[in-house]
């Protein structure tokens, strides 16, 4: 066998490189979800509520970036909550999990809020609902995630704001300039926000109509 066979192994300059551009290839996400009582309700013919198809997105993600990308970390932050629990003291704003690395024990702390009923128990014990003031909730939490992204992030990680929320109308026209002037800010900030609008056999989602 040739020099080439017998080193099949190694990476060419080509490859090598890409490599390193994969390794140095960094992510910060949050999963800022809506907590609002609508997302845990569900129709007859949808077989889970919006929330815990938001929680089961940040399980599959968290458990792909263990296998696949161990330098990323995940954020998971609640908006139109009862109870508060955040960095800037917001109302109806909780921090779940702060940025970190996915491992075994943040994956099951949310695998503990995914229930087969209308609401978790645990979820409703110990954060719970709140309708009160939408607009001003949502705000806040968009707040509360675009902290938590500058929360030691460095030059050249992608940032990204992935917002869950089966609300096409949260600010009902009051608030929503707040929410807008939030959205550029973060925007100047290389902070990037991808509205996932959740519809449901009886409730579509108007994108248009959120923004």
């Amino acid at each position: 066998m040739g020099d080439d066979s017998e080193n099949w192994w190694e990476l060419d300059d080509a490859e090598e490189e890409q490599k390193q551009e994969y390794e140095s290839f960094k992510e910060y996400i949050v999963f800022l979800i809506d907590a609002g009582s609508s997302m845990f309700t569900r129709s007859d013919g949808d077989s889970k509520s919006c929330f815990d198809t938001a929680i089961d997105c940040a399980l599959i993600l968290s458990r792909n970036k263990i296998i696949c990308a161990g330098s990323d970390q995940i954020g998971v932050c609640f908006f139109g909550t009862r109870e508060k629990k955040n960095a800037l003291s917001y109302d109806r704003v909780h921090v779940l999990q702060e940025m970190n690395l996915p491992d075994a024990q943040r994956i099951k702390d949310l695998e503990l809020l995914l229930s087969d009923g209308n609401e978790s128990s645990l979820f409703a014990e110990t954060i719970g609902s709140s309708d009160e003031d939408r607009g001003a909730a949502l705000e806040k939490g968009l707040r509360t995630a675009s902290n938590m992204l500058q929360k030691g992030a460095k030059k050249g990680v992608t940032k990204r704001v992935l917002l869950f929320t089966n609300d096409d109308d949260p600010c009902g026209g009051a608030g929503e300039e707040r929410v807008i002037n939030r959205a550029k800010t973060m925007a100047e900030q290389d902070q990037e926000l991808e509205i996932l609008g959740m519809s449901t056999s009886s409730q579509p989602f108007d994108l248009d109509k959120f923004f």
